[in-house]
């Protein structure tokens, strides 16, 4: 795993974080680190430059160099159950995005996907909150039609 320093304000020194303290500072950080690693995925699968918008920017979080392809990114790091992964506060991107791109960094092994929006949103979304769930072992039985659309759109990482 990849390490990252931290420089707190003086006035914390000596102030001490318990394990679940620094669990979400960690989480914290993830959003981030998902956009920056979106824009090089992004780069790779559609052979341009990508940009980062300005933090909280309504409709999506990188653009391409020729302001066509707009990508919401989403990633998980938790389970939403105990058989699948999900993502939340996307549904509001619907008109907006062009594609949505949904970062694991859940599973041990990184898998990423990067899905048109009329297919994403034309798939199943749960209660009124309308989180999107897939199956977090990848099985095509379990919740089908999501979990076969982010394996279908995975990005090959290498």
């Amino acid at each position: 795993m990849a390490k990252i320093t931290l420089n707190l304000p003086e006035s914390l020194k000596g102030v001490r974080f318990t394990k679940e303290e620094r669990k979400r500072m960690e989480l914290g950080i993830l959003p981030d680190a998902a956009e920056k690693l979106a824009i090089k995925l992004a780069e790779k699968k559609f052979g341009q430059k990508f940009y980062p918008m300005p933090y909280n920017f309504k409709g999506w979080d990188i653009i391409s160099k020729d302001g066509l392809i707009k990508i919401e990114v989403k990633q998980t790091s938790c389970l939403g159950t105990k058989t699948y992964l999900s993502i939340n506060a996307v549904w509001s991107k619907k008109d907006y995005c062009t594609h949505v791109m949904i970062i694991d960094f859940y599973n041990t092994t990184l898998s990423a996907s990067c899905i048109e929006n009329n297919l994403f949103f034309s798939s199943n979304f749960h209660g009124k909150s309308k989180l999107w769930r897939w199956n977090k072992d990848y099985n095509r039985n379990s919740q089908p039609i999501n979990t076969v659309l982010f394996i279908d759109n995975k990005i090959n990482l290498n």
